[in-house]
């Protein structure tokens, strides 16, 4: 069984943790992965616009964390540790997602990402797929993995909504594995 996550997510923000999330859903029976980087978004719109005077692109998050002052590291070493990243992962596939706008201003569009996503994956035959952030992990009660769970769902079960809980930022505990997060 093909088991996807897609996420949209700022590079930056995300690198201290991403391998981490990679490896604990892969642990969950995750075996394919699309993230859309759109770290070059310029304009906030859509869903966050109702944070346009808290975000700072590629600084400052709509929880008002500057984790670029976070992030001690170059772009260089971002994108060397995301290149060994996917070398270790062979099941990541990061997509620049850098839409503009008639002015030239890069834009989330996350819904367009998901429909971009959602043509990948028709193409690549997978058969289910969780789309989720970085800071969100998924949780299966009662069973060990992904794919059990939903081969334990009725054949007419063809979508799962789940709810999610807020943590504490894992910005306020660097050194902590995230599981261990409460």
């Amino acid at each position: 069984m093909k088991i996807a996550i897609h996420s949209v997510f700022i590079v930056k923000e995300n690198i201290l943790f991403l391998e981490q999330w990679i490896y604990y859903h892969i642990l969950l029976g995750f075996n394919k992965f699309y993230l859309y980087d759109n770290s070059k978004v310029n304009k906030v719109s859509g869903f966050d616009k109702k944070y346009e005077n808290v975000i700072v692109g590629n600084k400052i998050n709509k929880y008002k964390i500057n984790y670029d002052e976070i992030v001690n590291l170059t772009d260089e070493k971002i994108n060397y540790y995301l290149k060994k990243i996917c070398e270790k992962y062979e099941c990541i596939e990061i997509i620049e997602w850098s839409p503009m706008d008639k002015n030239g201003n890069i834009l989330y569009k996350q819904k367009e990402a998901h429909n971009d996503c959602l043509k990948k994956m028709k193409k690549d035959n997978i058969d289910w797929c969780a789309n989720i952030d970085m800071d969100e992990y998924i949780v299966i009660t009662n069973h060990n993995s992904i794919d059990k769970y939903i081969l334990s769902l009725s054949d007419k079960i063809n979508g799962i909504q789940m709810s999610q809980i807020r943590f504490e930022s894992r910005f306020n505990r660097l050194n902590d594995i995230i599981i261990n997060i409460t």
